[in-house]
């Protein structure tokens, strides 16, 4: 992460409790560093402390590989009169949001952010695919979306950055306002609200609240809103949103013409066709959300739509893969219960001699989880797989609910892992099949195809 910041800087963003071997006050170090086998010479080395790791452990590699600063939150007892300063804090992952809130400060670019229920990253690369051939542009790298990804990314910012688009994720309430409060965005785009992380927010009104406190943290940040969305098109905000969706009321707003095997065609505006390469319906939302941040950045919905046109979406979102004769749709970077029905929902389009799929839980739905696995059965029926292998332990309710639709018992497979699942798959597809993929994060369902 390239920067320039000098220590004096650095220790009045931290605050730090203690410093060891302050030799060089003016000290200017070039990027921060969270892996000590990739730490560059001049860098500072953060040493992050989480559930199964502790950065601690690898000072003296990050020291001998050319560190010039350490943040810690203990002191190493072999670092007393060593050549390198040491700053101790409390907490290192509140170090570094303080850092990239520093130099978000002091690079003083345009931000967006994004979030909502589903459609972040998809958007996010969207609108960087829009304005990338007129600014120079940071954004967080895959889906780095946390408390950790988001002031990396923030560090990643140059003298030369005009625009910062970052995706904002959560799962806990009073996350969205932390990651504001660093970042301090000018404009939000917020997707939709949807049944997510319900383990911790409940029901869709917690995700509303916990999602929504972006233009509470930034009251004065422009609001770009899904108006279709039954929550944001009532949701309050200092500022007057910019919608996107169906209404020819909103800013932008679109017309489905028609869906050709792996591609849809829409109207902008009811001026600019546009042809993305997707099975999903849902993304028209995610490209109407990005062309509306395109306008607020400056770039026509004309120029907009032309450069959409040739934007290829992230991996493992609906992504068709061909291999000897069998096209797999690899959807398996998350599941929640909208993203799986309207997963299911683009898949059922598909022409294929038989459709089989493999289906993994969907975690963090708290005391729901039950009643989601049940009720997502109906939907799998409807997609007309011929068979379908199973993956996790909630989606054992599914195959039940699944065999008391009517489905085939015999065509309903129960895996104990993915080796489990990868063999049972190779020995019922043949040429010509279509195979879904789709699960929670945790299951990788994508190593399937290795």
């Amino acid at each position: 992460m390239e920067f320039s910041l000098s220590l004096e800087e650095i220790i009045k963003a931290i605050n730090p409790k203690s410093i060891l071997n302050l030799n060089n006050f003016f000290l200017k170090v070039k990027g921060v560093c969270l892996d000590s086998r990739q730490i560059k010479k001049g860098e500072v080395f953060l040493a992050l402390k989480g559930k199964n790791y502790d950065a601690h452990n690898f000072l003296s590699s990050a020291y001998h590989r050319g560190a010039a600063l350490l943040i810690v939150e203990r002191t190493p007892s072999n670092f007393k009169n060593k050549n390198i300063p040491i700053l101790v804090v409390e907490d290192t992952i509140k170090a570094l949001g303080l850092l990239g809130k520093t130099l978000r400060e002091k690079v003083s670019p345009l931000v967006i952010a994004i979030t909502g229920s589903l459609g972040k990253t998809t958007t996010k690369e969207m609108l960087a695919f829009i304005l990338e051939r007129d600014f120079p542009i940071v954004k967080n790298k895959a889906s780095e979306n946390n408390q950790i990804g988001v002031p990396k990314t923030l560090l990643s910012l140059k003298k030369n950055t005009q625009i910062c688009i970052l995706e904002f994720g959560t799962n806990h309430f009073g996350e969205i306002a932390y990651l504001t409060s660093l970042a301090k965005p000018q404009a939000g785009i917020l997707t939709c609200i949807d049944n997510v992380h319900l383990e911790f927010f409940k029901n869709k009104r917690g995700v509303l609240k916990e999602k929504s406190f972006l233009f509470k943290a930034a009251p004065f940040a422009l609001p770009i809103l899904n108006g279709d969305d039954p929550y944001l098109k009532r949701l309050s905000t200092r500022k007057k949103p910019l919608y996107f969706g169906r209404s020819k009321k909103f800013a932008v707003y679109f017309s489905f013409l028609k869906r050709e095997k792996d591609y849809l065609l829409f109207k902008i505006n009811s001026k600019y066709k546009l042809k993305l390469n997707s099975l999903g319906m849902f993304n028209i939302y995610n490209a109407c959300g990005s062309l509306a941040g395109g306008l607020w950045a400056g770039v026509s919905l004309k120029e907009g739509v032309e450069r959409l046109s040739y934007f290829k979406f992230p991996p493992l979102r609906l992504e068709v893969k061909n291999i000897k004769g069998i096209k797999f749709v690899n959807d398996a970077y998350n599941s929640n219960p909208t993203a799986l029905k309207r997963a299911l929902e683009s898949f059922s389009s598909l022409k294929a001699e038989r459709k089989i799929g493999v289906i993994a839980d969907m975690l963090e739905l708290g005391e729901k989880s039950l009643y989601f696995h049940r009720k997502i059965a109906k939907d799998i029926y409807k997609t007309g797989f011929e068979k379908v292998i199973f993956l996790g332990k909630f989606v054992r309710l599914t195959a039940k609910v699944l065999k008391e639709l009517g489905f085939n018992k015999k065509d309903i497979f129960i895996a104990k892992d993915l080796d489990s699942a990868k063999n049972l798959l190779s020995k019922i597809t043949k040429k010509g099949d279509a195979i879904f993929l789709k699960g929670s994060r945790k299951f990788s369902l994508e190593k399937i195809l290795a």
